[in-house]
């Protein structure tokens, strides 16, 4: 389980926090729009820090929390009835079908006309090793911390962390990154995920999230009946 989360943790996180805006800035580096970072005297040095600080406490708490109550990593979880059958069959039969759709996911961010086709998807996912067994998403709904005011707290989190690298590093393209990053995951949650943890957790996480907001957190803690 352990090497499943920490293998979640650089794929998730990792690619949001540390992939991209490192290919951001090698590909904005002699332009116009090329990193300006922060010095010790100017405040937005010290807004990206505490930027960072708020973002990485709830993400390190909830990822916590997805390990030892979720028993599971901060894996997504699709529902097999939005899988195309034939996509489906190819990702399986090269044991990536997760990876594959997340390299999915990147592919049409970063394609200018299409993304990569299904069959090279699966086996760049073969490559990366991650089958959907070692995938491991969370197995129990997990309704503490600062889930019982937010249902996204880790997303929230590391949306706040890409803005403190946009920040310290002076970076106009990571502040398009960030909220390119916040409208993929919309659309995700909207569309994959959450119709997912329907299937999965039932009447609890319909209630669920009829109490807590996707994004904007409640002002009181709400806790399951």
């Amino acid at each position: 389980m352990r090497s499943a989360f920490i293998k979640a943790i650089i794929i998730l996180p990792g690619t949001a926090l540390v992939f991209v805006p490192a290919l951001i800035l090698w590909f904005s580096a002699g332009s116009s729009m090329a990193m300006a970072p922060a010095g010790f005297a100017q405040a937005r040095f010290w807004i990206g820090l505490a930027a960072a600080v708020v973002g990485f406490v709830p993400a390190a708490w909830s990822a916590r929390l997805f390990l030892t109550v979720g028993e599971g990593t901060p894996a997504p979880g699709e529902p097999v009835d939005k899988i195309p059958p034939a996509f489906e069959r190819r990702c399986i039969q090269a044991g990536s079908l997760r990876s594959a759709l997340l390299l999915g996911r990147i592919a049409v961010l970063f394609s200018s006309r299409r993304a990569l086709p299904a069959r090279r998807l699966a086996a760049l996912g073969a490559r990366a090793d991650l089958s959907t067994g070692s995938w491991a998403p969370p197995s129990k709904l997990v309704v503490l911390g600062p889930y019982r005011y937010v249902r996204n707290p880790m997303i929230r989190g590391v949306i706040r962390m890409v803005a403190a690298e946009a920040l310290l590093l002076g970076s106009w393209p990571i502040a398009g990154w960030m909220l390119v990053f916040f409208l993929l995951n919309t659309i995700y949650l909207i569309r994959v995920e959450e119709p997912a943890l329907e299937q999965r957790f039932g009447e609890d996480y319909r209630l669920y999230k009829s109490n807590v907001r996707r994004w904007i957190p409640r002002v009181t803690p709400w806790d399951l009946p």
